[in-house]
């Protein structure tokens, strides 16, 4: 496949489930994906730069003790940048 990418940096919990059902979205060795994956807060901002997301995904379990403050950090780190929010129910 030609042309622009689809940059997605996202940030999740070890399972993984957010990044296989991105890339079973965007499937193949030729996909329009580039997706970057990271597991902490802080590896998620400092990567923000390196990996000129056009998107990022970040699993709300990962901003423990608080949750909302997380969301801020990310937000100032990059504002002009969609961010979702996630959070899987887990039983």
């Amino acid at each position: 496949m030609t042309g622009k990418k689809f940059r997605v940096l996202l940030a999740e919990t070890v399972p993984g489930e957010a990044a296989v059902s991105l890339r079973s979205l965007y499937p193949g060795p030729d996909s329009s994906l580039e997706l970057s994956v990271v597991s902490t807060v802080p590896t998620l901002i400092a990567t923000i730069e390196l990996a000129a997301p056009e998107t990022i995904f970040f699993d709300l379990s990962l901003g423990k003790p608080d949750p909302l403050e997380a969301v801020r950090r990310i937000h100032r780190a990059a504002p002009g940048i969609p961010l979702i929010v996630f959070c899987r129910y887990r039983r």
